[in-house]
């Protein structure tokens, strides 16, 4: 397995030829243009992503950014998303033109591909997730800015 870091809080994760990107936000700015990603993602990093999926966090939008999402990526690109109670996520993906969207329960996996598998892990009753990817004897537990403690952790 192997990950890359893309930004901000983009990643990307590879494994047995497998590619997802979590948290994309590539291009521009965030909250009414007063976030930057400094630095900047190389461009040659951004034109070489070419995932199999995408997995955002949560709704914030330096997590589901909106504009490096309908930029970069086509829609029928697979979006997973935690599976919560608010369908605010769906509905913005639906609006930027995704139709590949995929709810993942707490503690659900999703196999990837081979020998590679992604669990999602909410926390409370926000939309706010990490995620745990196992592959090769290897996992990988992305909290980013998941508020985990206590039993949950």
């Amino acid at each position: 397995m192997k990950f890359t870091i893309l930004s901000h809080v983009g990643l990307c994760i590879e494994h047995n030829g497998v590619q997802i990107i979590s948290d994309p936000w590539l291009i521009g700015s965030c909250y009414w243009r007063s976030w930057w990603n400094l630095p900047e993602p190389p461009a040659a990093l951004i034109e070489n992503l070419q995932p199999d999926c995408i997995y955002l966090t949560h709704l914030h939008w330096d997590h589901f950014h909106g504009a490096s999402l309908k930029t970069l990526f086509a829609p029928d690109t697979r979006i997973l998303v935690p599976k919560v109670l608010i369908k605010r996520m769906l509905r913005d993906l639906e609006s930027l033109g995704f139709r590949n969207v995929t709810e993942i329960p707490h503690g659900s996996q999703v196999r990837l591909g081979e020998d590679f598998t992604l669990h999602s892990c909410q926390f409370g009753l926000g939309v706010d997730s990490a995620m745990l990817l196992s592959g090769g004897g290897h996992t990988l537990f992305n909290c980013n800015d998941c508020k985990y403690f206590g039993l949950p952790l």
